[in-house]
C-alpha cells in the first residue's frame, strides 16, 4: 500500500513540476523573511555583529531580531547572550521577593568568576538590571528597613483593632440574639 502511495506522489510530481518549483520559490521567501541579515553585505553583518557586542558589553537587553541573528551567524556570542539573560532574569525574580529597599542593597549580586569568558557581560547585565529596578515604581513603594514596616504594621493593626471596638460600643446598633429578634416578627393566624 505504501509503493501506491509512493508512486501516486511521484505521478503527481511529475505531472506537475511546479509544485516541487512553488515549495522551492516558498522557502527560499521564509528564509529571507526570517534571516535577520538577510540583504546585508559581509561589512554590514559585521557591523551589525559589532554593535550587538556593544549592547551586550553594556547591559542593555537583546532584541528577538539581535538574539536570531546571533543564533545564526556567532553561536558563541549568542551562548554568551543567553547566559546573560538567564543571569538578568534570575536577579529579577530575587528583586521581586524583596520586601525592603535595605534587602535590595544587601541582594549579593552573582558571583561570577574572574575567569568566566562572560564575566564583563553578565555583570553589565547584571548591574543594568539593578539600575533599572532602582528607576522603578516598584522599588520607590519599598520601605526602607523591613523591621520598621513590621513594627509599623503590628502597631497599625492593634489600633485599628482599638479602634473598632471603640466605634461598636459608641454606635446604637445592638447584636441581640436570635430569639429576641424572632419572638418581635409579626405572627400571621391561617385562615382555613
Amino acid at each position: 500500500m505504501q509503493n501506491i502511495v509512493i508512486k501516486n506522489k511521484e505521478e503527481k510530481e511529475s505531472a506537475n513540476p511546479f509544485i516541487t518549483q512553488e515549495q522551492s520559490i516558498w522557502k527560499s521567501v521564509i528564509e529571507k523573511l526570517t534571516d535577520p541579515a538577510a540583504g546585508m553585505s559581509d561589512e554590514k553583518i559585521k557591523e551589525y555583529e559589532a554593535k550587538i557586542m556593544s549592547k551586550l558589553k553594556s547591559g542593555k537587553k537583546l532584541t528577538e531580531k539581535e538574539m536570531e541573528f546571533l543564533r545564526r551567524y556567532s553561536p558563541n556570542l549568542y551562548r554568551s547572550a543567553l547566559r546573560v539573560k538567564h543571569s538578568k532574569e534570575q536577579l529579577e525574580q530575587q528583586l521581586k521577593s524583596c520586601h525592603s529597599k535595605e534587602e535590595v542593597a544587601r541582594l549579593p549580586i552573582m558571583n561570577v568568576s574572574s575567569k568566566d569568558p562572560d564575566r564583563e557581560y553578565i555583570l553589565a547585565g547584571l548591574n543594568e538590571t539593578m539600575k533599572q529596578f532602582k528607576k522603578s515604581s516598584a522599588y520607590a513603594r519599598l520601605p526602607q528597613k523591613k523591621e520598621s514596616e513590621q513594627k509599623k504594621g503590628k502597631k497599625t493593626s492593634a489600633a485599628n483593632f482599638e479602634e473598632k471596638a471603640e466605634e461598636e460600643e459608641e454606635s446604637d446598633f445592638v447584636i441581640r440574639p436570635i430569639q429576641e429578634v424572632l419572638d418581635e416578627l409579626p405572627t400571621f393566624d391561617v385562615v382555613q
